[in-house]
C-alpha cells in the first residue's frame, strides 16, 4: 500500500514537471516569435516594401503614431510605409470604381456622337441622291445651297455657336431667291431688286408653312441631341475629375488603423471589420457625398432628355425625311409661283427683261402642265424605319445610365464589397476592428456630409471645401440646366463655344425674318431650263422629273447677284391667297411681261418636248 501511493505520488510529480516543462517550453516559443513578425515581413515583401527593416521578434510598440500598443512588429519608419501604403490602397481603389463610371458615360457619348453623325451623312446622300434624279445638272448648278445647309446644321452641332433659327432662315431664304429668278428668269435683277425682294419673304410665304415647321422641328431635335451628347461628356469629366482623393491626416491616420495596424500586430491577412470600412471610407470621402444631390438631377435630366428623344423630339424622323420636306416646301412655292412673282412685281417695280432669244418665240406663262412624275415615299412627324437604331441607342444610353443615379451614395459600400479593403459583412467576429481581431462595436454612420460630423473614426471638418467637388458641382449644375431647357424645347446657351471646325460658309447671312433670313446668291450659274415641283395631294410628296420649258420657268437660271444685307425697300404685303399657279382673271397687266394665256402651238410644243427643250436649253 505504500509503495502504490509513492508510486502514485511519483506519477504525479513527472505529471507536474511536465506541465511545468510543457509552459517553460510554450514561454521559450512565445518569447522567441511574439506577435509573428515573419508574417508581417512577408506582407512587407508582397507589398513590395523594404523588409529588411522588420524586426526578428515583437518591440514596445508606444512609440509609434498610430498603431501604438504594447508589443508590435513596427518600427517608426515601417509605420510610415504602410500609411503611405493604406493612402496608395485607397486611391487604386477609387480610381478603378470612378474611372469605370467614368468610361461607361464616355462611351455613351461617343456612341450617340457616331449615330448622329451617321444619320447626317445618310440625310445627305439620300437629298443629293432625290435631287439628281429629279433635276440633274441643274440641282448640280445650285447644289451648294443644299450642301450648305448640312454644313451649318453641323457646324452647331459640333460648336452650338449659331442658333439654327438664323441656319433654317437662312437657307429659305436663299432658295426662295433661286426659285424667283428661275420662275422668272425672262427678267434680270439686279442688288437692289433682290433685296427688296427677300425684305417680303415673311409676308409672302411662297413655302407657306414648312419652314416654320421644319425649322421648330430641327431646332429642338437638335438642341436636346447637341445637349444630351454634351452632357454625357461632362458627367465624364465631372467623375474622372474626382478619381483622387485628397487626403487629410484624419483620413490618412484612420485608414492606416484600419488596414495596416493587424500587419503590425502580425495578423496581415486579418482585414478590417465590415463597419470599420465604411466609417472610415464615408469620413474620407465626405466631401464627394457633397455631390449627392446634384448628381440626382443631372442623371434625372439625362435620363428624361433621353425620353424627349424617344418621342416627339426624334431626331431620326427629322432629319431622315429632309429631303421631303423641302422638296414639299418647293412644291407650294410653285403652286404660289405667280401670285408671289405678281406682288414683288407689285411692290419692288418691275423688272428688266433678260436680252436674249425666247425659245418659241412666246414670254412665258404660268398654266400648269402636267410632267412626268417620281414618287417619294411619305413620312409623318413621328415615323421611323423599325427597328430604329435611334432607339437602340437611347436604349443602351438609358440602361447605362440610370444605375449611376445613387453612385456617390454607393461608392462607400462598393468599396468595402472589396476583399482587399475589408472583410465580408457576414464576418463580424474573425476581422479588425482597428485595434484587435474582433467585433467592430461603434455606430455606422449614415450618408451625406452632415452626418459625418459624428462619425468616430474620422473627424471631418465641415468647414472645409474641396477645390475640384465644387467645380463638379458647379459644372453639374450648368449641366442640368442645359437638359432642362433642352428638356422644355427652349435654347440652350453655352458660355464658351468650342472653335468653329472649319471656315464659315461662303453664303453670308443677311436681314430677313420671319420664314426667312437672306443670303447672297454667288453662285455662277449658266442659263437653263428649271424644271421646279408641283404638290400633289392625299399626303404624296411628287417631284416633277427631268426639265423642260413648262411656262413657269421662263428661260433659265441667270448669274445671280450677291446681296449687301442691307434692305432699302419696305413694302407691307399681305399674305398669299392658296392657289394654283393659275392666273386670275382679275391679275391685271402690270405682271411684268406675263401673257395670261398660252397659245395652242406652245402648248403642245411643251407637253410633248420636255425633254428637248431641257437639252436645247443647257446650250442657251
Amino acid at each position: 500500500m505504500g509503495r502504490s501511493s509513492s508510486f502514485l505520488l511519483t506519477g504525479r510529480t513527472w505529471t507536474s514537471y511536465l506541465v511545468v516543462l510543457q509552459l517553460v517550453c510554450c514561454v521559450g516559443v512565445a518569447k522567441g516569435q511574439g506577435l509573428g513578425c515573419d508574417r508581417t515581413a512577408r506582407a512587407f515583401n508582397t507589398y513590395k516594401l523594404a523588409a529588411n527593416s522588420v524586426p526578428s521578434h515583437d518591440i514596445p510598440g508606444d512609440h509609434l503614431q498610430i498603431c501604438s500598443a504594447a508589443r508590435t512588429c513596427c518600427t517608426e519608419g515601417m509605420e510610415l510605409q504602410l500609411s503611405q501604403y493604406s493612402r496608395h490602397q485607397l486611391d487604386a481603389a477609387v480610381r478603378r470604381t470612378v474611372e469605370e463610371v467614368a468610361d461607361d458615360m464616355g462611351s455613351q457619348g461617343s456612341s450617340f456622337d457616331e449615330f448622329f453623325r451617321s444619320l447626317m451623312n445618310e440625310s445627305r446622300t439620300a437629298l443629293d441622291a432625290m435631287f439628281k434624279k429629279t433635276y440633274g445638272v441643274l440641282y448640280e448648278r445650285n447644289a451648294h445651297v443644299f450642301t450648305d445647309l448640312f454644313k451649318d446644321l453641323e457646324l452647331y452641332y459640333a460648336t452650338g455657336s449659331r442658333d439654327l433659327v438664323d441656319v433654317m432662315n437662312d437657307f429659305f431664304t436663299v432658295l426662295y431667291k433661286r426659285m424667283f429668278t428661275v420662275l422668272n428668269s425672262q427678267h434680270t435683277f439686279d442688288d437692289k431688286y433682290l433685296q427688296c425682294v427677300a425684305t417680303h419673304m415673311e409676308g409672302l410665304k411662297p413655302f407657306r408653312d414648312v419652314p416654320a415647321k421644319l425649322t421648330q422641328q430641327l431646332k429642338r431635335s437638335f438642341v436636346a441631341t447637341r445637349t444630351l451628347v454634351q452632357s454625357l461628356n461632362t458627367g465624364h469629366d465631372v467623375v474622372k475629375r474626382l478619381k483622387t482623393v485628397n487626403v487629410t491626416p484624419f483620413c490618412g491616420s484612420a485608414l492606416m488603423k484600419m488596414s495596416q495596424c493587424g500587419t503590425c500586430n502580425g495578423m496581415p491577412r486579418v482585414k478590417a471589420c465590415h463597419g470599420l470600412c465604411l466609417n472610415v471610407i464615408k469620413g474620407c470621402l465626405a466631401h464627394h457625398s457633397r455631390l449627392n444631390d446634384q448628381w440626382h438631377e443631372f442623371i434625372d435630366g439625362i435620363t428624361n432628355l433621353v425620353a424627349r428623344l424617344e418621342g416627339p423630339f426624334n431626331i431620326e424622323s427629322v432629319v431622315s425625311p429632309i429631303n421631303v420636306k423641302i422638296s414639299y416646301a418647293i412644291m407650294n412655292f410653285q403652286d404660289n409661283g405667280y401670285d408671289v412673282s405678281r406682288k414683288i412685281f407689285e411692290g419692288c417695280g418691275d423688272p428688266k427683261f433678260r436680252r436674249r432669244r425666247q425659245a418659241g418665240g412666246d414670254a412665258p406663262s404660268y398654266d400648269t402642265t402636267d410632267f412626268q412624275r417620281v414618287q417619294l415615299q411619305s413620312y409623318s412627324d413621328h415615323e421611323v424605319e423599325q427597328p430604329s437604331p435611334l432607339l437602340r441607342v437611347l436604349g443602351q444610353i438609358r440602361s447605362k445610365v440610370r444605375p449611376l443615379k445613387t453612385f456617390w451614395y454607393d461608392l462607400p459600400s462598393q468599396l468595402c464589397t472589396d476583399r482587399d479593403m475589408a472583410a465580408p459583412p457576414a464576418r463580424i467576429m474573425n476581422c479588425w476592428n482597428g485595434t484587435a481581431k474582433s467585433r467592430y462595436e461603434q455606430p455606422l454612420m449614415k450618408d451625406g456630409m452632415e452626418a459625418q460630423v459624428a462619425n468616430p473614426e474620422v473627424p471631418v471638418d465641415t468647414l472645409y471645401t474641396d477645390s475640384d467637388v465644387n467645380e463638379a458641382i458647379l459644372a453639374l449644375k450648368r449641366a442640368t440646366a442645359r437638359l432642362r431647357d433642352a428638356y422644355n424645347g427652349q435654347t440652350v446657351t453655352w458660355e464658351q463655344p468650342e472653335p468653329a471646325a472649319e471656315p464659315p460658309t461662303t453664303l453670308e447671312a443677311g436681314s430677313g425674318s420671319g420664314d426667312g433670313a437672306a443670303f447672297d446668291v454667288d453662285a455662277e450659274t449658266d442659263d437653263e431650263d428649271y424644271e421646279l415641283p408641283e404638290g400633289s395631294g392625299d399626303g404624296e410628296y411628287e417631284l416633277h422629273g427631268g426639265g423642260g420649258e413648262h411656262g413657269r420657268s421662263g428661260s433659265g437660271l441667270h448669274p445671280a447677284v450677291p446681296d449687301d444685307n442691307e434692305f432699302a425697300n419696305t413694302i407691307d404685303f399681305q399674305p398669299v391667297e392658296e392657289t394654283n399657279g393659275v392666273p386670275r382673271p382679275d391679275a391685271g397687266g402690270t405682271s411684268g411681261g406675263h401673257k395670261p394665256r398660252m397659245s395652242l402651238a406652245r402648248a403642245v410644243s411643251v407637253l410633248l418636248c420636255p425633254t428637248l427643250v431641257a437639252w436645247i436649253g443647257t446650250f442657251i
